[in-house]
């Protein structure tokens, strides 16, 4: 499941073009409350420092969130045992190489006026790592069996 604003539709029909499991775009198409519900009974959410992610961790859902590292300071969970933060140490803006400082609290903006991702710098394998421990962590808590597949 895939969800955001409507303007993000576009590029998760791209994504989910490429990918080999079923995914379902909500882009635009859900309410809060409705997205409440869904992460409720979600067995994991991965994601950017987003509604989302808080979300999900406000209905003890278990997470793996990727955050900039100034963000993870503010925002970041307050337990690990269900929620695992990927940290990008990366501060400069990856485009023009200006450390963003100001407004408080350390948003990717100030003087700097891209709007790209400041997380770039987590590899795929680090998510998967992260996913693969939570759900053997959320194993030895529940008892529950994972596929083999």
């Amino acid at each position: 499941m895939f969800c955001g604003a409507p303007a993000d539709r576009n590029s998760v029909d791209a994504i989910i073009s490429e990918m080999t499991q079923p995914a379902i775009n909500l882009c635009g198409k859900i309410s809060l409350g409705g997205l409440a519900a869904l992460i409720s009974a979600a067995r994991l959410v991965i994601g950017p420092d987003t509604g989302p992610l808080h979300l999900a961790r406000a209905v003890s859902t278990p997470t793996v969130g990727m955050y900039w590292a100034p963000n993870l300071i503010n925002w970041g969970p307050l337990t690990r045992k269900l929620h695992v933060p990927l940290i990008s140490w990366n501060l400069p803006c990856p485009l023009c190489g200006i450390i963003p400082n100001e407004p408080y609290p350390f948003e990717p903006t100030g003087n700097c006026s891209h709007a790209v991702s400041f997380v770039r710098d987590i590899h795929v394998e680090e998510v998967l790592r992260a996913v693969e421990n939570i759900l053997s962590t959320e194993n030895q808590l529940t008892g529950v069996q994972l596929p083999d597949n």
